[in-house]
């Protein structure tokens, strides 16, 4: 009998393929945190104008970003994705008891919001600085 579980062996398989493509894996959970922020922002009942930052601005912000700073951008990245588990979880819960979920829906919001774009930000003064230092 295998001591770890299908499940357990996906979670290895995934955690390795992320440790050998570290941006391509950054990318796809962007990608993920950027789908569930769009569910977000229904419960939230936010007008299609409030979806989150794109995929693009990240994108260009991580190519040109040094080993130091993608390190920064992964340990963000894996902040946002465990609370925007957490808490669509607890929304799920406020939902299956009746409880209209909107006004935490809005408060989880605006901090993937702010995380995201904070995010950026360093992504965008990390290269800015990097690229006054080498002219």
């Amino acid at each position: 009998m295998p001591a770890l579980t299908p499940d357990d062996m996906r979670n290895l398989r995934q955690t390795a393929f992320a440790a050998r493509h570290p941006v391509d894996s950054m990318i796809a959970r962007w990608h993920a945190i950027r789908n569930s922020a769009r569910k977000l922002a229904g419960l939230a009942e936010l007008g299609q104008d409030s979806l989150p930052l794109g995929e693009t601005d990240f994108i260009t912000a991580l190519e040109q970003a040094g080993d130091w700073q993608r390190e920064l951008a992964w340990q963000a990245v894996e902040d946002m994705a465990a609370m925007l588990d957490a808490g669509m979880a607890a929304l799920a819960v406020l939902e299956s008891r009746g409880i209209a979920p909107r006004i935490p829906a809005l408060t989880l919001w605006r901090e993937v919001d702010a995380a995201q774009r904070n995010l950026l930000a360093m992504l965008r003064l990390a290269n800015e600085s990097t690229a006054t230092a080498t002219a």
